[in-house]
């Protein structure tokens, strides 16, 4: 909008000029919206909002204008929604929130994003201006288009959606919006997110029933439960699902709790981690989804299926030493360590912000000046005669009626000093004020360039006109008004002196700012986030119903416990305490599930339950035997740690297929050599032996690379280890030393050249 023009004290609106020229009406010129804007293309439905192209006459370039348009009601004269068929006040919070969205997305960095040049009131409904590429389509256009969508457009698509996803979390918004409709696509293969989610899924849950018609078609279970967390896992559901629709051709079935959403199996068959990640995405619980555009991603990228890593002896051993030192306080959070407090529901309509006062109604005054926010407003008509000056456009007549007769022959402007002679109607300027011919009063507003319908301040003077839409247009004030053209609730906020998008209640001790109607409350701005209330729930309508337990951290309306710090929700259950929602991963995965509080602690801490422990300790002595086998653990204590294994043995000899006895000697095996006997001892060197394996699964069988073998019967002894957790015991027998013996080969082999392994004799040379 151009700068206004200084007349004394007096600021003008542009086009009104102090004299205006001869023959000239006085209206400004206009090219379509806003004096600036001339439309040049069809409109492309994006849910509530409507984009075209248009021309800025100002700038001299094309420009997107978004148009708040939500289908299903009906049209005013100038053919765009009549949102006030809602009423004033759902119409006022919706051009507002609209506003707000296109605020924070116009100014987040990416280039995925249309980028915000202007925005203004007209028509009876709010627009957005928008720089972008000029030539794109709907990705549902896109997708009609071909016959299928190849796996390299897929990845594309989901890379450059989650490239957004990113940079609106990184900004604390959501999309909540992703659909055919609210993506475009270049020709060049870029898209364009166009998304007002957030509005919308705050008029769906305003309208209740009448807003689903409002939803878009990928819309996550959550989004359809007013008073519902929304967060990143939303827009990660939204992400999946349009994935799905493009790459399998429908819609996804309704998540079940538990199950996976099927993919078909040529699909899968040919990108299973793929479409695994979408399968993860579609989970029915935030919970159970990728909880950031990050972790999505990472699941979408990966080329494999990654193994379970099975726990080791250093995990199990720090298992051990957190079970030693296990203590968790009465009231502590299993999640984050902090105070688990019972909740109670606030007293209706207690701010939720700051817990403490009640939230009460704004009153607004009408005849409040929007300017000075002191003198009050007087409306008239300026009409028969006309009560604004037609040659100044701004200055307020004053009429004298005349010495012999009752009726007006004299008006003199109070602000350019004009008079003016007054007969049947019709209103002549002196010559020395203007040549003008005299008109009739509806010529001369027509010259003027004002409105039938007048505002004018007792106090400042400040004028407005009337628009034809329902907008008050400030003509003539005092002071620069930011916006000069709004609507009356809009001025209504103004004149009390706050935002033109401030809500109709407040808190009245944290000053949070709502908006109250129909049984809904919306959190619209908080100064201060106490309780962490403004994090999850602003902007978003919440059931006053549910207030009282949302307000204290619960999502479910029962009896419970509510964490202070990290928000973990715990309800009352008769064998314990039931999960409904926490930030911790581990616990997580337990949403629904009752145990006791202690039970909690040990699930958090990743702790064997007291039912677990007999369990823990197998597991702790399988991982004992694996790390001997793989050569982490020495043989035992002392002297013995010299030694990879060492211990009484039977040397057998094989007789016609029959393994038997030979003699009693000791067996013991060292980092260089093993040895055999008693008092005369064999020794076989590393280099010396071809392999190890097992006879019958209970006998050990030694073969050397010269060609014979060696048969030897060993008892089960006890493996003794000082662990950081205290001495302990495992049982190994024969299996576990053939594969000590092993390992043990191996890792002279990885340094030198592998020997010839000679083919073992038959079991008959062997015995002879």
């Amino acid at each position: 909008m151009a700068a206004r023009v200084q007349h004394g004290r007096m600021l003008v609106r542009p086009g009104f000029n102090e004299t205006a020229p001869e023959g000239s009406h006085g209206a400004r010129s206009d090219w379509g919206l806003s004096g600036r804007y001339e439309r040049t293309s069809p409109s492309i439905a994006t849910g509530i909002v409507k984009f075209f192209r248009a021309q800025d006459h100002v700038r001299g370039d094309e420009c997107w204008i978004g148009e708040l348009s939500p289908p299903h009601l009906p049209l005013n004269s100038w053919g765009t929604a009549d949102l006030s068929a809602w009423g004033p006040e759902v119409a006022h919070r919706l051009r507002s929130a609209f506003f707000h969205e296109a605020f924070h997305l116009g100014r987040t960095p990416s280039r995925h994003l249309l980028q915000l040049r202007d925005r203004f009131f007209a028509n009876g409904t709010a627009y957005t201006v928008w720089d972008g590429p000029g030539r794109v389509r709907p990705l549902g256009q896109w997708v009609s288009e071909r016959e299928l969508v190849r796996p390299d457009e897929l990845r594309s698509i989901a890379s450059q959606l989650l490239e957004t996803l990113r940079a609106v979390h990184r900004s604390g918004a959501l999309l909540l919006g992703l659909d055919f409709e609210t993506v475009w696509i270049t020709d060049e293969g870029t898209l364009i997110v166009c998304s007002f989610g957030q509005t919308t899924q705050w008029l769906c849950d305003v309208l209740g029933a009448e807003g689903a018609k409002y939803a878009p078609s990928c819309v996550a279970p959550e989004q359809r439960v007013p008073g519902s967390v929304r967060s990143a896992a939303t827009d990660v559901f939204g992400l999946c699902c349009l994935l799905y629709r493009l790459g399998i051709g429908v819609a996804p079935p309704e998540p079940l709790r538990g199950v996976s959403v099927p993919v078909p199996k040529v699909a899968f068959d040919s990108a299973a981690h793929f479409w695994g990640a979408v399968q993860l995405g579609l989970s029915l619980l935030p919970e159970e989804r990728p909880n950031s555009a990050e972790k999505c991603g990472e699941l979408l990228a990966q080329t494999g299926v990654a193994e379970p890593v099975p726990e080791d002896l250093e995990s199990f051993e720090e298992r051990a030493l957190r079970l030693m030192t296990f203590r968790f306080a009465r009231r502590e959070c299993p999640s984050c360590g902090g105070v688990l407090e019972r909740a109670s529901p606030l007293p209706r309509l207690t701010c939720p912000v700051c817990r403490e006062s009640k939230i009460r109604l704004r009153r607004f005054d009408p005849a409040s000046c929007p300017v000075c926010h002191e003198g009050p407003v007087r409306e008239f008509q300026n009409d028969s005669p006309i009560k604004v000056c037609p040659l100044c456009r701004s200055g307020l007549l004053s009429f004298r009626r005349g010495r012999w007769s009752l009726r007006v022959d004299e008006a003199r402007c109070e602000r350019c000093r004009a008079n003016f002679d007054l007969f049947g109607g019709w209103l002549s300027p002196h010559p020395d004020a203007s040549s003008e011919p005299a008109r009739p009063d509806s010529e001369w507003r027509e010259f003027s360039g004002r409105s039938l319908r007048v505002r004018v301040c007792l106090a400042c003077q400040s004028q407005f006109d009337s628009e034809s839409d329902g907008r008050w247009t400030l003509i003539a004030s005092l002071k620069r008004m930011p916006v000069a053209s709004q609507y009356e609730e809009e001025w209504l906020r103004v004149a009390s002196g706050l935002s033109p998008e401030s809500g109709n209640a407040v808190c009245e001790s944290c000053r949070s700012d709502y908006f109250l109607h129909g049984g809904m409350l919306t959190l619209i701005e908080a100064r201060r986030d106490y309780f962490g209330f403004a994090r999850h729930y602003t902007g978003q309508a919440v059931p006053i119903e549910q207030l009282p337990w949302i307000g204290v951290g619960k999502v479910s309306s029962g009896p419970g416990f509510v964490c202070s710090d990290c928000g973990s929700e715990f309800d009352d259950a008769p064998a314990g305490l039931r999960l409904v929602q926490t930030t911790n991963p581990t616990l997580r995965e337990r949403t629904g599930k009752v145990l006791d509080l202690e039970s909690w602690h040990r699930t958090a801490q990743r702790l064997p339950m007291r039912t677990e422990e007999r369990e823990f300790e197998s597991g702790f002595d399988r991982a004992m035997v694996e790390a001997y086998e793989q050569g982490r653990l020495p043989f035992g204590k002392g002297r013995r740690k010299r030694f990879l294994w060492r211990s009484p043995c039977v040397r057998l000899e094989l007789r016609d297929e029959e393994l038997r006895a030979r003699s009693r000697c000791r067996f013991a095996v060292t980092p260089d050599y093993l040895e055999i006997g008693t008092v005369r001892r064999t020794r076989i060197r590393r280099e010396e032996i071809a392999g190890v394996r097992l006879y019958d699964d209970s006998s050990l069988v030694i073969e050397r690379i010269e060609g014979s073998a060696v048969y030897l019967q060993v008892p089960t002894v006890v493996l003794a280890a000082k662990l950081r957790s205290g001495p302990r015991e495992a049982r190994i027998g024969v299996a576990n030393l053939a594969n000590r013996l092993r390992t043990w080969l191996d890792e002279k082999r990885l340094d030198e050249p592998m020997p010839r392994v000679l083919r073992p004799s038959k079991p008959e040379a062997i015995s002879q």
